[in-house]
């Protein structure tokens, strides 16, 4: 894999986990909010920012699983002669 391309799918993935693991924080607060307040009614939207946010933590995860394979493989093997 070319070294632009590594770089770009690790910014990606450091974008992902971030944006994620805020997006996860802020669907906990708005779900616990909403109830506090007994606002059943509008607890979903919470439970659907956890959810996206749960979403890009895993995307990011993948991401720097297929990274790591990739240097697995672009490694200079070595054979006993």
């Amino acid at each position: 894999m070319q070294q632009q391309n590594t770089r770009s799918l690790e910014s990606l993935s450091w974008f992902c986990h971030l944006c994620g693991v805020l997006s996860v924080f802020i669907g906990m607060t708005v779900s616990l909010m909403n109830l506090i307040n007994r606002d059943f009614f509008h607890i979903q939207s919470g439970l659907f920012i956890f959810a996206s946010g749960y979403a890009l933590i895993k995307i990011s995860a993948k991401i720097t699983q297929i990274l790591n394979s990739e240097r697995a493989n672009d490694a200079p093997r070595q054979f006993n002669a």
